[in-house]
């Protein structure tokens, strides 16, 4: 007869092995289903709805998704498992690569060298349009009287390919660029401004003031105050009626920084540190100070003096438009998500004296909306 020792130590192994196995599905049933992954950046599958007919491949392919995606407990585990491949040297998502000393970049292939794109006429193709395009815009503005600049800014991986694993480093990550620039009618490319050049002999590029922040896809308050810089000074020399204020004469700061969308892609957002360089500025060139004057508008108003700009970008426009708007009178700063045509009706409404169209390298071949 088996002693009573034992079968106690045996039920409560058998409890906690039935504990363990039934804890995902306790878990599941007593927190709501999530939309959306905040770790892994993606939209989760929701409980499918019983057809009204028998249930097909489909529904139950969506009824798997379900059960992987509503799996209880799901969070912690993808969390223990990003620390756990950081602690092992290796980048815990596959869209955003680990280089030399903890250097964080976004993974993009150029689409003129990708094998996974085919259609390199259709890259080609759309390469073309925007830099023809840049061409109309100058000179539709131009019957106006406004003056333009067209930015695009380098992907943080063509700045410091140095920082690199070996493996990224023997393709050319900026052939699309270069066909671009090649396309730029010849009357027009005073107006082109690439921040790839800018920062190529920075003294700053390999400092603690560096131009991109380490953990993060964007250039640094250094590397916008630089780009701004050479944009403003561009316009002084073929537009001097434009009036701006004298470049602002303020030293950057170094401090600890815990964040970056890189380092939340990898879960590690408060785990991660890097020293990195500041700026104070104006209220009124920060971003809380942000009018709508529509849903699909901002303006920063610093009313320096009656200089308008008018900044199209996207989320590099961010730290960009800060040192636009300690200069000038005011900043309209509009997304590029919206359609040409939308924009257009904002620059014959606003009027303003300059405008500005800013794109960040990697969606130079993406198509543009009308």
């Amino acid at each position: 007869m088996m002693p009573v020792s034992s079968l106690v130590i045996q039920r409560a192994i058998c409890l906690g092995f039935f504990l363990i196995m039934a804890a995902p599905m306790i878990v599941h049933i007593a927190t709501p289903d999530q939309d959306q992954s905040a770790l892994e950046k993606r939209s989760l599958q929701t409980k499918p709805t019983w057809p009204d007919s028998l249930p097909d491949r489909q529904y139950f392919s969506e009824l798997s998704d379900y059960a992987n995606d509503q799996f209880g407990g799901r969070v912690p585990l993808i969390s223990l498992h990003q620390k756990l491949m950081w602690q092992l040297g290796e980048s815990p998502h596959r869209n955003v690569i680990r280089g030399k000393d903890d250097w964080l970049f976004l993974k993009i292939y150029d689409p003129l060298l990708s094998q996974q794109l085919k259609d390199k006429d259709l890259v080609r193709r759309r390469l073309t349009h925007r830099a023809r395009t840049s061409a109309r815009t100058y000179r539709w503005l131009a019957e106006r009287g406004i003056a333009y600049r067209h930015v695009v800014a380098a992907n943080k991986m063509s700045v410091y390919q140095g920082y690199l694993p070996n493996k990224f480093r023997f393709t050319n990550p900026n052939a699309s660029l270069e066909f671009f620039k090649s396309e730029v009618p010849e009357d027009f490319r005073f107006m082109h401004i690439y921040s790839d050049e800018i920062f190529e002999n920075h003294p700053n590029r390999e400092s603690d003031y560096r131009l991109y922040f380490k953990n993060d896809t964007h250039w640094s308050h250094v590397g916008a105050s630089e780009v701004a810089n050479a944009v403003i000074e561009s316009l002084q020399e073929t537009n001097p009626e434009l009036e701006f204020a004298a470049k602002p004469n303020k030293p950057f700061l170094l401090f600890d920084k815990y964040s970056g969308d890189l380092a939340k892609y990898i879960g590690l957002d408060s785990k991660l540190k890097s020293v990195e360089a500041t700026i104070t500025l104006p209220r009124c060139a920060q971003v809380k100070s942000l009018e709508k004057p529509r849903w699909d508008l901002s303006l920063s108003r610093c009313a320096v003096n009656k200089t308008r700009v008018f900044l199209i970008g996207d989320s590099f426009s961010i730290n960009f438009f800060s040192f636009f708007s300690e200069r000038v009178g005011e900043v309209y700063i509009v997304r590029h998500s919206n359609s040409r045509a939308r924009i257009r009706q904002f620059i014959e409404e606003y009027k303003p004296d300059v405008v500005i169209e800013e794109i960040v390298q990697r969606e130079l071949a993406s198509p543009m909306l009308r």
